[in-house]
């Protein structure tokens, strides 16, 4: 298995806010990781794959550094949703990328503050 880093330096407006695109790629998202941060303590921040707007992580209030591993529920041929059978949690996968961008948006990040922002992607 081999791995791709995404960076991207992100850099609020005076509102707060800003979108961002990582760079076009093929894989599995292995994780999400923001450091060297001044944002505020109460920033928001929405990721998804571009094209087809699927949800890959969504964090509410989150200023500091963090790191995430984001994976999305699993669901049977007829669409019901996966589950352990013992504990009844969900059954879940890693997120998939085929060609294709994952977008950022951020708010409430303080005036003209920034961020680095690390993508790992697994090519299988």
């Amino acid at each position: 298995m081999s791995f791709t880093r995404l960076e991207k330096t992100v850099t609020v407006d005076a509102s707060g806010d800003a979108t961002v695109y990582f760079d076009v790629c093929s894989g599995f998202i292995h994780s999400i990781r923001l450091v060297d941060t001044d944002l505020d303590a109460n920033t928001d921040f929405v990721f998804t794959v571009e094209r087809t707007t699927e949800a890959i992580l969504t964090l509410a209030n989150k200023g500091a550094t963090f790191i995430y591993y984001p994976r999305a529920a699993t669901c049977d041929i007829l669409g019901a949703a996966s589950l352990y059978a013992a504990a009844g949690e969900p059954v879940e996968a890693r997120i998939a990328l085929a060609d294709d961008r994952i977008k950022l948006v951020v708010d409430e990040g303080g005036v003209s503050k920034y961020g680095i922002f690390y993508i790992i992607i697994a090519d299988n």
